[in-house]
């Protein structure tokens, strides 16, 4: 069973940490009855001697989970470790262990067969089939749809099936969950509301909590709007009580997550480092965001982006729901680790973080805009408002220092879909990668955006 990215947070606020060698901080990473058996001193040594001479962590990748264990994938640069990690409650490790990484050999496919419309005439076409073919060797992945943007052009290229089986390749209009992207909507909503001064991003989040919700703090620092859309307000990954709904199920984890379970959440929250001084990825954070942009504009979040993004970016094959008109071609997903159909996520409540679906024509249409714009409300939302040694983050957009220019982009996963929206603004230069499988394609995204800046 492949792991289902709930600690993909924890894991990676852990490496950040032990990048920097915060090794106390580490420490309190882990419940009390974990630290009772692991004295402060150990551990801190233990880091000290058998981590630290594989030197930084370069990179941190779900791989499995099982009987509750989610297993990573850590790249160092000298080597790779298995990192499997046990939660407890409130969101800290229960139980931990480092191992020696040995990859599970994979069946490899003949990817000369997958289909595609790649002419292969340019030695850029050439590249994108390149990589695209290595990334189908692995057969779980099905079904590709690549856009680019490169001076006022834009190519449009699509490999594999929408669903096994079908023959069917997938076309502009095919529809994916675009998963993670979905923050970048939800940091533009939040700047159109800066522009139309119903808030500010350095305003404390108590003034929009709903009745009875005190504000979290953290030695008297308060949280404030500009934290919850860069990832530093220091509240969890997912809210700790994700697994008292009804019903509730891993590989659809948001379904039946609604407003009472959310709010009784907040009531009993705090935050677990200082606001605005720790980068940690946070589905909570983004989707409280939501609920207070919905709570100053009167309407639900949902409506809020169709009416205010969508529509004026005449993006038409985009919404929330499967039941949605705007939703009739939307590829079947496939898990990553057996390649078995997994339902799409409902995320309901949290819709702010993580629940758009979108086509490659109406994310090309986004991309556009992200690019060619010139409205003060874009711009808000591409500007640096958290930066520590390792990012800076706009608003809920992550950029990245390449070639004296700024990568700007965010990933996008669930169960059964992955994806890839990025853009140089200097350079008119823009890539969009969505994916039918579980699988990341950021690499390849990343490679055909390398070609793209030579």
């Amino acid at each position: 069973m492949e792991s289902t990215g709930q600690t993909v947070p924890i894991a990676t606020k852990l490496i950040g940490h032990y990048n920097s060698e915060n090794y106390d901080s580490l420490y309190m990473m882990l419940a009390a009855d974990f630290q009772k058996e692991f004295s402060r001193k150990d551990h801190h040594e233990f880091y000290k001697t058998n981590i630290r001479p594989y030197g930084n962590a370069l990179s941190v990748k779900p791989i499995s989970a099982e009987n509750g264990i989610d297993n990573y994938k850590v790249t160092f640069e000298k080597g790779d470790l298995k990192l499997s990690l046990l939660m407890g409650r409130n969101n800290l490790i229960q139980s931990l262990q480092w191992l020696p990484y040995q990859a599970e050999e994979i069946i490899k496919r003949d990817a000369s067969t997958v289909n595609t419309n790649n002419p292969h005439h340019s030695g850029l076409q050439l590249l994108i089939d390149s990589v695209t073919r290595k990334f189908f060797e692995n057969p779980v992945n099905c079904g590709l749809s690549i856009g680019i943007i490169q001076d006022g052009k834009t190519e449009t290229y699509f490999y594999g099936e929408t669903k096994r089986g079908t023959g069917i390749l997938p076309d502009i209009h095919t529809q994916y969950e675009i998963g993670s992207i979905t923050k970048t909507f939800t940091g533009l909503l939040l700047a159109k509301a800066v522009s139309a001064g119903k808030l500010s991003l350095d305003d404390e989040i108590r003034k929009f909590l709903p009745e009875g919700l005190t504000q979290p703090e953290m030695t008297g620092k308060p949280v404030l709007v500009k934290h919850l859309a860069s990832h530093c307000s220091g509240l969890p990954a997912n809210p700790t009580n994700l697994t008292f709904q009804k019903d509730y199920d891993p590989n659809d984890p948001f379904r039946n997550y609604d407003s009472g379970l959310f709010i009784e959440f907040l009531k009993n929250s705090r935050p677990d480092t200082i606001p605005g001084t720790v980068f940690t990825y946070s589905n909570t954070g983004v989707g409280l965001l939501g609920m207070i942009l919905a709570n100053i504009y009167n309407k639900p979040f949902e409506e809020l982006c169709v009416e205010l993004i969508l529509k004026p970016f005449s993006m038409k094959e985009s919404g929330f729901n499967t039941n949605d008109s705007a939703i009739t071609q939307l590829a079947t997903g496939y898990r990553a680790s057996n390649g078995k159909a997994t339902p799409y996520w409902n995320w309901k409540y949290l819709a702010s973080a993580g629940g758009l679906k979108s086509s490659l024509n109406d994310m090309i249409l986004y991309l556009n805009n992200q690019i060619n714009s010139t409205s003060k409300e874009i711009a808000l939302s591409q500007q640096p408002v958290f930066t520590d040694s390792q990012q800076a983050v706009g608003l809920n957009w992550f950029i990245v220092p390449y070639k004296n220019m700024n990568f700007i982009f965010h990933d996008g996963r669930t169960s059964g879909f992955s994806s890839v929206c990025g853009f140089v603004k200097e350079r008119k230069t823009g890539i969009v990668v969505l994916n039918n499988s579980g699988i990341d394609c950021s690499e390849l995204a990343f490679a055909i955006m390398r070609e793209l800046l030579k």
